[in-house]
């Protein structure tokens, strides 16, 4: 049929396609998890390690592959599931993915549910990660060396994404650092800053001290403060903040007077996946400056940030 039936007529009860094609188009088509926690879905090390992980409580959307009027899907976990890793090849590494998959018979296979699972990669000395199944989302990447008999921590890269419907509730926060402490900044030499120790989940963030890379799509605000370990008495400080992406940089600078012991900074602006930003600090005072470890970076996807391209 070329016209489709509206959705939640007053006397005609809905189907559940058209409750899944009206919340597709509520959410814009977007998929991923619906961040009501920093830690939905997250996917962690099991508290003793072995060859498993656990996927905390939490809620997504899923967009259906198999149809173009198939919509979206609300799934939902409320407690720590555990997903059996396969055991790791003697020779060579394999990469694997952790996944939210829908199985919907009305258009294939025998299975009416959703679920969470571990997507088995292939080794091979240079491993690639195995493709996405339909109608699924990434949760997570594993990297399982050869001969492994446990997945840590630093086996697993945080790879959700935010369905991130544009409600004013829906922020997104990227992450939360301190400055790597007694860093030296000598008197008319422009220094790069270290924000090297996470004080919060980063959500994904690329975790390099000396420089985040957002990622996604979004409005973002980078905001802070750089503390310094004793007050200056003369001269000024400036902070250059730099945005670089594929084929722009955008400089942005904050300058503090003389006789203050901190500098404040903050930034609004749309970012691009590739996008990454950078701090540098300059002072012209008669002796070297020493930044203090309270130092802080808090860089949060903000509400509206979803950008269509």
């Amino acid at each position: 049929m070329a016209i489709r039936e509206a959705v939640h007529l007053q006397n005609d009860g809905a189907d559940a396609d058209e409750v899944r094609r009206w919340m597709a188009a509520v959410a814009q088509h977007a998929e991923g998890i619906i961040p009501t926690a920093f830690d939905s879905l997250k996917v962690v090390q099991k508290g003793t390690p072995d060859m498993s992980v656990d996927v905390g409580a939490g809620a997504c959307i899923i967009q259906g592959d198999e149809n173009a009027f198939q919509g979206s899907y609300f799934c939902e976990n409320d407690a720590t599931v555990n997903l059996t890793v396969a055991a790791a090849d003697p020779t060579d590494p394999r990469k694997d993915l952790v996944v939210a998959q829908i199985e919907d018979a009305f258009y294939s296979g025998a299975i009416n549910a959703w679920k969470l699972a571990v997507v088995t990669g292939t080794p091979d000395p240079s491993p690639s990660a195995p493709a996405i199944p339909t109608s699924a989302i990434q949760l997570a990447l594993l990297d399982v060396s050869a001969a492994d008999t446990s997945i840590v921590t630093g086996d697993i890269t945080d790879s959700r994404l935010s369905q991130l419907l544009d409600f004013a509730s829906m922020t997104r926060r990227y992450g939360k650092w301190k400055a790597a402490g007694s860093q030296a900044v000598v008197t008319a030499t422009k220094t790069q800053i270290a924000f090297a120790t996470i004080t919060e989940d980063n959500y994904g963030m690329e975790d390099d001290a000396n420089s985040k890379d957002f990622g996604v799509l979004g409005l973002f605000a980078v905001t802070g403060h750089i503390d310094f370990v004793a007050e200056p008495t003369s001269g000024l400080i400036i902070l250059e903040i730099d945005i670089a992406g594929a084929d722009h940089t955008y400089i942005n600078t904050f300058t503090g007077a003389t006789g203050v012991d901190f500098l404040g900074f903050h930034l609004t602006r749309p970012m691009a996946p590739t996008d990454n930003v950078t701090f540098f600090l300059t002072h012209n005072h008669g002796s070297n400056r020493t930044i203090a470890s309270t130092s802080e970076l808090e860089i949060i996807q903000l509400p509206y940030g979803r950008v269509l391209s």
